[in-house]
């Protein structure tokens, strides 16, 4: 068999909640590696439905998620997708994070993880899901595709500035935790046929030195660096950098599972603040709107002495 990685990211640019990257890892049949996965199972998944449309909607997840509209959609597409890796479906967003970090990055000391647990499903039916995964399981066998695994790691506003502090740069901080998924799913896939693909990191074109840290000072092979893609090969595996990296189904899994993880994590927040203050407008995090909130919990901030390293990201 061969290995087909997928990582993105979610929440790079808000100074509000945590910053999120998934590995998605899939198996297909050795004589073909690089196989689309969107036209092989185009019989049970879309990135472009149409109404009406029963297959399984999956793709960057910025055109499936929507500010007002709820977590349903994008919530259909992660749960079915981890059921069929997984031999039971997380009850609540603890479990969900215990389960994707392995343990890693359960849900920190703040203080709005101190709530109550968020049950899951929270926005879409159990029955969806169900019926997603009746559909979807048969054909995966039939074709010979199997999704091993789903890893995340999720990057507290906290361990988001200690990075900063180390690496003194956010582009490199940040390929440092994608690059450590990319060594995880690499270990995984263990002597088999890997490609990877990756989003670019910060306009980043030149990777090896950054490959050679992750993966234990191995030989990189550069095959090509520009702005449109950068490719290295480390023994079976390679690696390719590049824009809209979406375009791969792996890839649209990993986006929609990072922003599911952030969603609900700023549900938290949200919730956590408006119990205090009623009456709140919630947030998702993204600069100007930040400020705002920042500026309207100042009082309970001060009150509740949280520092300002715990929940706002310097960069």
């Amino acid at each position: 068999m061969a290995i087909q990685i997928g990582i993105d990211e979610a929440g790079l640019g808000p100074n509000l909640g945590p910053y999120v990257v998934t590995a998605t890892i899939w198996e297909v049949p050795d004589a073909q590696p690089r196989m689309d996965l969107w036209s092989t199972l185009a019989r049970i998944i879309t990135n472009n439905p149409v109404k009406g449309d029963s297959r399984l909607h999956l793709g960057d997840s910025k055109s499936i998620f929507q500010p007002g509209r709820g977590l349903a959609a994008l919530e259909r597409g992660v749960l079915t997708s981890l059921a069929l890796c997984l031999d039971s479906l997380p009850a609540t967003d603890r479990q969900l994070r215990e389960r994707l970090t392995g343990g890693q990055h359960e849900l920190g000391s703040e203080p709005w993880y101190a709530a109550e647990d968020l049950d899951l499903p929270g926005d879409c039916l159990p029955v969806e899901i169900t019926a997603q995964l009746v559909r979807c399981a048969p054909v995966l066998v039939e074709e010979g595709i199997r999704l091993l695994d789903i890893r995340s790691a999720i990057v507290e506003p906290e361990r988001f500035n200690t990075l900063i502090d180390v690496h003194q740069n956010k582009a490199e901080a940040l390929s440092h935790v994608s690059l450590a998924l990319l060594k995880y799913a690499a270990q995984l896939a263990g002597e088999q046929p890997t490609i990877a693909w990756c989003d670019k990191h910060g306009g980043r074109n030149r990777y090896d030195g950054l490959l050679s840290d992750c993966l234990d000072n191995a030989f990189v092979f550069r095959v090509r660096e520009s702005a449109e893609l950068s490719v290295y090969r480390i023994g079976q595996l390679e690696v390719q950098f590049l824009p809209r990296a979406e375009s791969f189904l792996p890839v649209a899994l990993a986006s929609m599972v990072s922003k599911y993880i952030r969603e609900l994590a700023m549900r938290r927040f949200n919730l956590f603040w408006q119990t205090r203050l009623p009456g709140l407008k919630p947030t998702q995090g993204y600069p100007v709107d930040a400020r705002r909130f920042q500026a309207e919990i100042s009082a309970e901030l001060l009150r509740l002495e949280i520092p300002e390293r715990l929940y706002w990201r310097c960069r």
